[in-house]
């Protein structure tokens, strides 16, 4: 049901779902790449399953208290919507893409959820049915936002980067009463990370600022150790310009205000990430060391190559993750955006960050742990 080397996902048929697929023409459609749709080429349709944005009400309960419905809510609100012979349609989904994509375990994507249908379009000539159903979501959903101040969006597929069942037994233990202490607002961030699957974009930033939160930390730190290390001198005398200067070197280079920013992100992984579990995660995986070894321009020209010293290893890491954030807050040191390329929310690059994004918590995890204190 996917043309070959099209991108667009395969259809899977399930014991559960064969007798829904059997009364549908699903030979006519195909499944829509990154979201939960179908279209045919034949028949110039479109259509994909909505959800909610930012609130935990279902779509037919937003169209509801938007548009109204029917007194005893056995009519399910839709809207139509047509101009020079091309239909747009809010209602419940089509059998079709219920039997195709639907799913009886997911609130959103069962009878019971809500659709966008585009019809009466030429699909082959238009552009991709991908784009076109972008196209017209874009514009009716922005409206229905700006109108209602009700986020409604086209649901995503979403990769799946959850351990399984199998591998959580593999590593579980016992848990033991709490003895360390974190710091809260770092920990609210990595929360925050942790909540933001299906945003990579917000999900790395989230542990990026992790670490930016401890650059004062590691950035004095190393200025007092320097600082300390020309004191300790015993030839040091404070009535000696030279040594003078020294000290005054040492601190300069420990003040956050005077280092820029890939500065202080490469200080502070030195400070608190483990090299050596570094290495080991990226080579846990054969997909993931070869991912980090070969460029991929579209993402980051800064590759990471593990048979290297570890001072080097982290340089390599710090360059990566400095890179990577330059492009998602599209800027670079100075403030300046030239020739900085972006890295756009739902794009293919986007969608290869979750390497990337794997490793940034490990070292969030690991400024974390590096800078606990016991429970009082």
């Amino acid at each position: 049901m996917a043309k070959e080397g099209s991108g667009e996902p395969e259809l899977v048929v399930w014991n559960q779902n064969i007798s829904d697929v059997l009364k549908v023409e699903f030979e006519e459609f195909r499944l829509v790449s990154d979201y939960y749709g179908i279209y045919s080429l034949e028949a110039g349709v479109v259509e994909a399953f909505l959800e909610t944005s930012l609130v935990t009400a279902p779509v037919r309960a937003v169209l509801e208290h938007t548009l109204g419905g029917s007194q005893d809510n056995s009519e399910a609100p839709s809207v139509e919507l047509n101009d020079q012979g091309v239909k747009v349609e809010l209602a419940p989904p089509s059998q079709e893409l219920l039997a195709l994509v639907g799913s009886p375990d997911v609130d959103v994507r069962s009878a019971g959820g809500t659709s966008i249908k585009v019809s009466g379009v030429t699909l082959a000539g238009e552009g991709t049915p991908k784009a076109v159903l972008e196209r017209y979501a874009d514009s009716l959903l922005f409206q229905f936002d700006t109108k209602f101040q009700r986020p409604l969006v086209l649901a995503r597929r979403q990769q799946s980067r959850l351990p399984s069942l199998q591998a959580i037994k593999k590593r579980e233990g016992d848990l033991t009463f709490p003895v360390s202490e974190f710091d809260h607002e770092p920990m609210s961030l990595y929360w925050y990370g942790r909540g933001a699957h299906g945003l990579p974009l917000l999900e790395f930033f989230a542990y990026y600022q992790v670490l930016e939160f401890y650059y004062e930390h590691y950035v004095e730190a190393e200025g007092r150790r320097r600082v300390a290390q020309v004191l300790k001198n015993p030839g040091f005398s404070p009535h000696d310009d030279r040594y003078v200067s020294q000290v005054l070197r040492a601190a300069g280079r420990g003040s956050g205000n005077r280092r820029n920013e890939r500065d202080q992100l490469l200080t502070t992984i030195r400070g608190c990430a483990d090299a050596g579990e570094i290495r080991n995660f990226i080579r846990s995986d054969e997909d993931r060391e070869k991912f980090f070894e070969e460029k991929d321009l579209k993402l980051s020209g800064k590759t990471i190559q593990v048979a290297v010293s570890d001072n080097e290893l982290l340089q390599q890491v710090a360059d990566r993750v400095y890179d990577l954030r330059c492009k998602i807050v599209h800027t670079k040191e100075g403030g300046s955006r030239e020739g900085v390329e972006l890295l756009l929310p739902h794009s293919p690059e986007a969608g290869r960050l979750h390497r990337d994004i794997d490793l940034l918590r490990l070292i969030a995890r690991q400024a974390l742990i590096a800078t606990s204190r016991p429970m009082p």
